[in-house]
Formats: structure tokens, C-alpha cells, sequence
């Protein structure tokens, strides 16, 4: 979903606050390269966020706070390390940029060779993505999955 398509759904809505909600990481378009300049595409997720941000912030709450009050559910928040043989690096980085769910992800040294940070609601979620998306991916030979305990993240 295209940010025109998301101010035309929510009136009132202005793209400033929603560049605010990505600069803070409340959200995580899919940068898509057109010509000289980047277009985002917007999940159903950061969809649902915005809207529901904008009314507490309609309300005259700060942005922050409205994120807040929106996303006091728990959230799985879990990191996948992936084994990938030789130069298929970048090609399995590029994959990943297409997988719902992953907010990022690099390329490191040492045991292994990618890691993937992923933002799900649920263990259902994080199932599908590591299991259906993840692990399909071709040049992933393995994944290792480490689960954030609840309530210990934290973040700058």
C-alpha cells in the first residue's frame, strides 16, 4: 500500500506524522528503488498502526505516547541467524526485504552469515515466516532462532 492510498483511507491524516512513526521505527515500509528516488510500500501492519496511532493523536496525545497506547500488546520480537554458502549474500538480503514481519536485517561475520530481526504479534507469525519464507529462500542452508524475552528489550 502506496502512502497516497493511506491518507486517502484516513482523513486528516498528514505524511508528516507518518514519516514521524518511520524515522521512530514504529513502522517498517519496504523501500522500492523507482528511477532517482525510493517509493515505500506500507505492510496491512504499519497500515493499522498509522490509523490507530492518528486517532489517540487527533485526541491530542504526542505521537509517542499514541504509539504507546496502540501497541501495549506483547509482541514476539525475535532474531534469526542464517548460514548461506559463498556470494549468495546479498541475493538472501534482497529476499528478506520482501518477507512481512523481517524490519531488518545485514550481513555479518562469524558463525553466521546473515541475521534477521523480526516484529511479529505472535509465535504463529514468527512460525510462518522462518518456516514458510525464511527457510524457502533459495541460498539459506540454515536458521538459527533466537526469541527476545518479553519485557527485557529495549531500544534508543
Amino acid at each position: 500500500m502506496q502512502l497516497k492510498e493511506i491518507l486517502n483511507r484516513v482523513p486528516g491524516l498528514g505524511k508528516d506524522l507518518v514519516y514521524y512513526l518511520e524515522n521512530k521505527g514504529y513502522i517498517h515500509p519496504r523501500k522500492i528503488q523507482k528511477d532517482r528516488i525510493s517509493r515505500r510500500e506500507y505492510s496491512k501492519r504499519d497500515y493499522e498502526i498509522i490509523a490507530s496511532v492518528f486517532k489517540y493523536y487527533k485526541r491530542g496525545y504526542p505521537p509517542k505516547i499514541a504509539y504507546q497506547l496502540v501497541t501495549k500488546e506483547e509482541r514476539m520480537l525475535a532474531y534469526v541467524l542464517m548460514e548461506v554458502p559463498g556470494k549468495q549474500s546479498r541475493k538472501v538480503l534482497e529476499s528478506l526485504k520482501k518477507v512481512d514481519g523481517v524490519i531488518e536485517a545485514a550481513g555479518t561475520y562469524g558463525g553466521s552469515d546473515v541475521i534477521a530481526k523480526i516484529d511479529v504479534p505472535d509465535i504463529s507469525d514468527l512460525d510462518q515466516i522462518i518456516l514458510e519464507k525464511i527457510e524457502s529462500i533459495a541460498g539459506v542452508k540454515s536458521t538459527h532462532t533466537l526469541i527476545v524475552l518479553q519485557k527485557t528489550h529495549w531500544r534508543r
